[in-house]
């Protein structure tokens, strides 16, 4: 645990502590996105808030929360990161600062940024399926496929030692064929890529299918659990030599499963900064703790008090945990 005590003004905050967990840091770059996936949660974004924050901002903003908070990822997600403009004036300085940096996108635009990500450790790219009819379907824009697995290859040979990751939400939509899931595990063995299965959420969604459906299919391709494989509470990987099959339910309904309370959110949750400086750890909350003046001051004792709150028990937000 750390212990946290500073002074703004003649206020003195009470003495926190944190614990010594590893989350990731999530900056929102931008509110644009060129598709319209229908269970996109938009990570507690409407689509209103303005892109205030300078690459010098993000930078700092790192400093300042690596100092409280223990991280892990800094993950540069949706909706679509490649859409913010020079978005290699953020990622490369976050390189030199040692961060270990990760981006979430949907990879239309790869081939024109490739030689702007070398400084990922890791991409992620959200594809649910690799049936033309399908994808466009999901993503309401008329898209070649063929166009997305040309650039995860391109990745692959242009950045061999890149974690490629394939993000996907599992729909019942899927397995009105068989085809529908083999293929994609027929690609990911190919190339040796780790495909991460979510359930849908919430689950009263008409599309909901458990996890548990697919391993049928990871059992005939010949995936076999991993046990002796560490990770999280709410994640099963299953390996098929250099390919991979991670099986997760969503961070709320695994919370709500478990009967935990939001002081587990707050201790676990990722940290997300969205581009007109306001920060949470929830994702489904409107009530965030708005930065910008103090990023932009740099008012160093300021954003301790803010970021620390998110960690005060008596802190709560507004979601699915107090309903």
């Amino acid at each position: 645990m750390k212990n946290y005590k500073t002074t703004v003004g003649n206020e003195q905050i009470t003495t926190i502590s944190t614990p010594e967990i590893k989350r990731d840091l999530r900056y929102i770059l931008t509110q644009k996105c060129n598709y319209q996936c229908g269970f996109c949660h938009k990570e507690w974004c409407d689509g209103s808030e303005k892109e205030l924050l300078d690459p010098d901002d993000y930078l700092y903003l790192y400093d300042m929360i690596k100092n409280i908070i223990p991280l892990h990822w800094v993950t540069l997600s949706w909706w679509e990161p490649l859409l913010k403009k020079n978005i290699e004036n953020i990622l490369h300085p976050l390189k030199e600062k040692w961060a270990f940096l990760s981006m979430v996108t949907n990879w239309y635009f790869i081939d024109k940024n490739i030689d702007n990500i070398w400084s990922l450790d890791r991409i992620n790219i959200s594809l649910h399926t690799l049936q033309q009819e399908i994808y466009e379907t999901i993503i309401w824009k008329n898209v070649s496929i063929e166009h997305i697995l040309s650039n995860i290859l391109l990745m692959k040979n242009t950045y061999p030692n890149m974690d490629i990751r394939i993000n996907s939400t599992l729909l019942k939509d899927y397995f009105t064929s068989p085809i529908y899931i083999e293929k994609i595990l027929d690609f990911i063995q190919q190339h040796n890529i780790t495909l991460k299965y979510l359930e849908l959420s919430p689950k009263t969604d008409h599309r909901f299918i458990t996890n548990s459906s697919i391993i049928p299919f990871l059992e005939k391709k010949w995936f076999t659990l991993q046990t002796n494989f560490h990770t999280s509470k709410d994640e099963n990987t299953y390996v098929s030599w250099g390919a991979k099959v991670s099986l997760r339910k969503c961070a709320c309904d695994f919370v709500k499963t478990h009967w935990l309370d939001q002081n587990f959110c707050k201790q676990n949750n990722d940290i997300v900064v969205s581009p007109d400086g306001k920060i949470s750890s929830c994702i489904i909350d409107t009530k965030k703790i708005d930065l910008y003046w103090s990023i932009k001051e740099r008012n160093d004792e300021q954003i301790i008090k803010k970021i620390i709150t998110l960690q005060d028990p008596n802190f709560t937000y507004d979601c699915c945990l107090n309903k």
